[in-house]
């Protein structure tokens, strides 16, 4: 999932694989609406079970109020996905990791242009 700088108030979640990827040009991708996404707290969630994923975004009442996008091993596979325990664990240590880094960062900005009180 990310939010891009020129469109900040669209959520855009993508699904790579082998056979599904950016340089074929044939990855998943959808985006959704978020009037506040940059005004307000929301919830990124993915929910990942053997048979498909689904990205949400939303907030403390409904953190699955909007689906961005389901990917079902059912139409797709689950071709280029196998990556060995450890390895897996190592990325999405790194992947959280990064999305935290960043979280901070963004509201060290915010709070450091805050106006002085």
């Amino acid at each position: 999932m990310e939010q891009v700088g020129f469109e900040p108030n669209q959520i855009v979640s993508s699904i790579h694989t082998a056979a599904f990827n950016h340089m074929k040009g044939t990855q998943a991708t959808n985006s959704v609406f978020v009037p506040d996404a940059c005004d307000a707290f929301k919830i990124y969630t993915l929910d990942w079970t053997p048979d498909q994923l689904e990205m949400f975004v939303g907030d403390d009442n409904n953190p699955f109020s909007q689906r961005i996008l389901i990917w079902k091993k059912e139409r797709h596979n689950w071709e280029g996905w196998y990556v060995p325990r450890s390895k897996l664990t190592s990325l999405l240590c790194s992947i959280l990791t990064g999305l935290l880094i960043r979280t901070f960062l963004f509201f060290l900005i915010l709070l450091l242009e805050a106006p002085g009180k």
